[in-house]
């Protein structure tokens, strides 16, 4: 028995093999030499496993951290966003919708035909030009305001550029049909005398005309593609408050908003979904304002190719 490193260690075994009548010296390695090298090499092993799942532990945990810390500011960043929507489309559903006063305009009308068919004299309409069309301002500028909205999120809602082609298509397709309407308005409304705050005995007014039965005519002509744009409008706007609905609080709420069907084309849904993209896109392409949009583009390359 020897002692090696304070590890007491047998004798080696001699084992003699005749061969050719010459012994041969064997030495046999029992288990014992292994053994405590083989301990030491298994705590060594299990050291370094044990530091390895901690550095694991340690690195998916920060990973874990990191997720969350970006889930939580997505989260925060969508309530800030939906808030903001609040604001934005707020002055829009405040605003007096000039569909409505359209068809006050026209009763109007109607009531004056009536009463000069019953022989009696048409009072005074009450509307006037330059109100509508202020009323009509208001409606547009209140419709822009979400495409700033668009804009400043375009980050966070992928895919809602859409609905700044849409709205800008509309508010394009209002301002046109409204030159003719407007100019039908102020030929048919009254126009006030302002010499009257000066000179109350001053006729009231210094344009009145007779409504008669083509002023209907020529109304429900002229107000029908200026009623379809701001109708399109209206669906379009409310549309997109379904999608920035759906998109940002939707992680909260039990079950997204439906999208409105539309039976009648000429006010079609617009939304924000990829696989609804090409279909949109077609349908735009063929509005006044793509058209225009693409004939610019188109125009300036070719400048720039002669220049």
């Amino acid at each position: 028995m020897t002692t090696t490193f304070g590890v007491d260690l047998p004798q080696p075994a001699l084992l003699y093999t005749p061969t050719q009548g010459v012994p041969i010296r064997v030495i046999e390695a029992p288990t014992d030499y292994i053994t405590p090298s083989i301990q030491i090499a298994t705590t060594i092993f299990a050291a370094a496993v044990s530091v390895l799942v901690i550095v694991l532990q340690l690195r998916r945990q920060h990973r874990e951290a990191i997720e969350q810390h970006k889930r939580s500011v997505k989260a925060d960043l969508q309530l800030e966003a939906y808030r903001e929507f609040q604001s934005a489309i707020r002055p829009y559903s405040d605003a007096s919708v000039p569909t409505a006063t359209m068809a006050s305009i026209r009763t109007a009308f109607a009531i004056a035909v009536d009463r000069t068919q019953a022989g009696l004299d048409q009072a005074p309409v009450i509307y006037r030009a330059p109100a509508f069309m202020g009323e009509l301002n208001r409606y547009a500028e209140a419709a822009v305001r979400l495409i700033f909205f668009i804009e400043r999120y375009d980050a966070l809602l992928v895919g809602f550029d859409i609905f700044k082609i849409a709205i800008n298509s509309a508010i394009h397709d209002i301002h046109h049909t409204n030159l003719l309407f407007q100019s039908m308005l102020i030929r048919w409304l009254p126009i006030e005398n302002p010499e009257v705050a000066r000179n109350p005995a001053a006729a009231p007014f210094i344009y009145r005309p007779d409504i008669t039965a083509n002023t209907l005519i020529e109304f429900d002509a002229l107000a029908e593609p200026l009623q379809v744009a701001l109708g399109r409008l209206q669906c379009w706007i409310g549309d997109l408050a379904v999608e920035v609905q759906n998109h940002l609080l939707g992680e909260y709420a039990d079950q997204p908003v439906e999208r409105r069907n539309a039976p009648n084309q000429s006010y079609f849904t617009v939304t924000a979904a990829p696989d609804e993209r090409q279909r949109l896109d077609g349908l735009f392409s063929a509005m006044p304002f793509m058209q225009q949009a693409i004939a610019a583009g188109n125009h300036a390359r070719q400048a720039n190719q002669r220049g």
